[in-house]
């Protein structure tokens, strides 16, 4: 049987044949391949890491080790927000790029951007972005859904949008191989987190039902979307979710 190389390992060797190609390291020793890496220059016969070569060992998979949200992610939510383009604009890149960094460069995950369903009961679909999380074969293991940050002062659009939310488990929580399936609703960078489990095919938090008929009590919902996406317990809060879907991958 033919051996395949990782991924990780193939992006290696391309970063030093370019790095060959364009000079950059020529000058150096040459490596000693049976010596752990080192930063010391101590050791005459310690290889020298290239500027370019530990930002690149950064990008493999940061978010396993790393503690708070980087500066640039950050940077680029502040930056595309500044932005005179539309809500969907200011958001579809930013989400996109969160979650990427999140589950890696490798080829167990696909970030794939969704268009709004073509039918609900929920009212109209607002959805800026709309995203699911899929599994090496294709099958759900996060679904996230932003909306603008407006609906967090207006009750009937908060319902809406939690109706909306149970809607998506409807249609994915049967298909999810983990025995969760966690679902991210935001408003703005309000987040909400939905657990769907695949065996009592329950949703939670539960569901609270609206008033029939007159308009919705401005406290229905209220306080629901309270933690911040960018927070650092926002952050602790993504680790748990990638690291709970990552390892429940790896069994399934």
């Amino acid at each position: 049987m033919a051996y395949m190389l990782p991924s990780r390992l193939k992006a290696s060797f391309t970063l030093f044949h370019r790095n060959e190609k364009k000079g950059v390291g020529t000058n150096r020793r040459r490596h000693n391949f049976h010596q752990p890496l080192s930063h010391t220059s101590r050791n005459p016969c310690a290889p020298i890491i290239s500027r370019k070569e530990l930002e690149f060992s950064r990008v493999v998979m940061p978010f396993a080790t790393d503690t708070q949200w980087p500066e640039g992610l950050l940077t680029i939510f502040t930056v595309s927000r500044r932005g005179s383009g539309s809500p969907e604009d200011w958001y579809s890149g930013p989400y996109d790029k969160m979650l990427n960094y999140c589950f890696g460069d490798g080829f167990d995950f696909i970030v794939a951007r969704q268009a709004p369903p073509a039918h609900d009961s929920g009212g109209n679909l607002d959805f800026l972005v709309h995203v699911l999380v899929l599994d090496k074969n294709c099958l759900p293991v996060l679904l996230l859904v932003v909306k603008d940050d407006t609906h967090l002062h207006n009750p009937s659009k908060r319902g809406a949008t939690d109706i909306q939310m149970r809607f998506q488990y409807d249609q994915l929580l049967h298909r999810c191989p983990l025995p969760t399936l966690y679902g991210l609703s935001l408003l703005g960078t309000k987040m909400r987190v939905y657990t769907g489990n695949t065996v009592s095919m329950k949703v939670n938090p539960p569901s609270v039902e609206q008033p029939a008929r007159g308009a919705v009590d401005s406290s229905f919902l209220a306080d629901q979307w309270d933690l911040d996406i960018l927070s650092h317990e926002g952050f602790l809060k993504m680790k748990e979710i990638v690291d709970f879907i990552k390892e429940h991958s790896g069994r399934a």
